[in-house]
């Protein structure tokens, strides 16, 4: 049988109130920094605002990979385009449905309690695609995709009667 590979990255759609906070911290940090060459106390609080910039861009810009190889699809967050971190694995035998997010086949999920895990872009007309995955230690879980039409075709003909694209 024939290995498949398929490799997908997704932006995801930075908050709103990630440009606005990036800039004022950086605005702060230069006040704080020109107010320490006058008061001693200023220069320990341009450190904190200049390294609480770190943080805001990393919440800021996150991209999903999704990597899928030999029947498991693997997925990764990568934070500010420097780190990376393995957030799960799906293997196809643990798969019991992939359908749109929107379809009526997931909406019983909700109601049951199934724990979400959005690794989504996030935008508006983005494809999103739900994941309803079975394990015996984990429990049950609707991960929440926005995979290429390619992975999608895959996926379809490697498990046909797991995904639905109605």
């Amino acid at each position: 049988m024939a290995e498949s590979y398929i490799e997908c990255l997704v932006k995801k759609q930075a908050p709103l109130w990630g440009r606005p906070a990036l800039w004022s911290l950086y605005a702060l940090g230069g006040i704080f920094l020109g107010l320490g060459l006058i008061n001693p106390i200023g220069l320990p609080v341009a450190l904190l605002c200049f390294g609480l910039t770190f943080f805001v861009r990393g919440a800021s810009e996150v991209e999903f990979e999704y990597l899928y190889l030999d029947k498991e699809l693997e997925v990764d967050k990568i934070v500010a385009k420097s780190r990376r971190k393995r957030q799960a694995v799906y293997p196809l035998a643990k798969v019991e449905m992939l359908a749109p997010a929107s379809s009526p086949r997931l909406a019983g999920l909700h109601q049951r309690g199934v724990r979400v895990r959005d690794f989504s872009a996030g935008e508006a007309g983005a494809p999103v695609y739900g994941m309803w995955v079975r394990d015996g230690e984990a429990g049950e879980c609707l991960a929440l995709l926005s995979l290429s039409p390619a992975l999608v075709e895959r996926l379809r003909l490697d498990v046909p009667r797991k995904v639905y694209l109605d």
